[in-house]
């Protein structure tokens, strides 16, 4: 489906320009067609090859039944997410149909159902350091009020008066 629409608007883009060849230079009509046609193509081509590679990537791969289940999960989730999100260029020339945008919705449903077993062991693999989160209410080690006392006694000048200390104390007859 991904190499269908990246030739489907590799096709669009290149009626667009020799469309307007005829009535300016080569590179104008390049120009013309770039911004609504040629950069859509591009990101199609992306989506293509990401999708290829990770295909790839997780047909090559020796680990355990479970990561294998939640990486092809995450993979189909993906992949019909990408194909909902660009629905109008599947829909053209009607290669997906209105019933066939509600099976996808219903399945990437399914899909999300499926993965739900597998979300706690990945989330342990995947959490970002402290360092790299730098929240004082999700800390790593599981302490809230250490990592907030500690945040809050650390933090520069948190025990200076304010600048406008003497303005606060004057008196104001």
């Amino acid at each position: 489906m991904f190499e269908h629409r990246c030739n489907l608007l590799l096709m669009r883009s290149g009626m667009q320009i020799m469309g307007k060849v005829g009535q300016m230079s080569a590179v104008e009509a390049f120009n013309d067609t770039q911004v609504f046609y040629m950069n859509d193509t591009s990101k199609a081509f992306g989506e293509l090859f990401v999708v290829k590679s990770f295909y790839d990537w997780l047909k090559s791969i020796k680990t355990n039944d479970d990561t294998l289940e939640c990486m092809n999960l995450l993979f189909e989730i993906h992949c019909l997410s990408r194909i909902l999100a660009d629905l109008g260029t599947f829909r053209e020339y009607n290669y997906i149909t209105a019933d066939h945008e509600e099976m996808i919705k219903v399945e990437i449903i399914n899909l999300c159902g499926k993965v739900k077993r597998h979300m706690v062991p990945l989330f342990d693999h995947i959490y970002p350091g402290d360092e790299m989160l730098d929240s004082m209410i999700a800390p790593s080690n599981g302490d809230l009020y250490g990592s907030i006392i500690n945040r809050i006694y650390t933090a520069p000048k948190v025990f200076d008066r304010i600048s406008s200390w003497k303005d606060l104390t004057r008196d104001q007859l």
